[in-house]
């Protein structure tokens, strides 16, 4: 409204005590999600900490294809960027389809399980 930065309110104003003002929203409160089931033992070929790539298996080769493919996508937008392109028309007809590795392609030790290498 016209005048309100001339008559700013401010904590002290008596007003704001019978100002209507909303109640506090009270959080959701949701059970927890079961754990999950622990891992099964390790398989006795098992490496300690494999490598992504040794967790992939076969998938393994197509995963680093796309990685290529990704890269040689971004070089590509950098390329047009610096050629003055402006980002609304960089040609994108290289960029690579997203992939799937599903568990039949990963070694049998390494099915149906997570691994943290960190």
């Amino acid at each position: 409204p016209e005048g309100l930065l001339e008559r700013l309110p401010n904590f002290s104003d008596e007003a704001l005590d019978d100002a209507p003002l909303l109640a506090a929203k009270v959080p959701y409160s949701l059970d927890w999600v079961p754990l999950a089931p622990p891992q099964p033992v390790p398989h006795p070929d098992q490496p300690s900490c494999p490598s992504w790539l040794d967790v992939l298996g076969d998938g393994a080769s197509r995963a680093e294809e796309w990685f290529a493919a990704q890269l040689a996508d971004l070089a590509s937008i950098l390329a047009q960027l610096d050629a003055g392109v402006t980002a609304s028309q960089i040609d994108r007809t290289g960029r690579p389809t997203a992939i799937t590795i599903g568990d039949e392609k990963r070694p049998s030790w390494a099915r149906g399980r997570v691994f943290d290498c960190r």
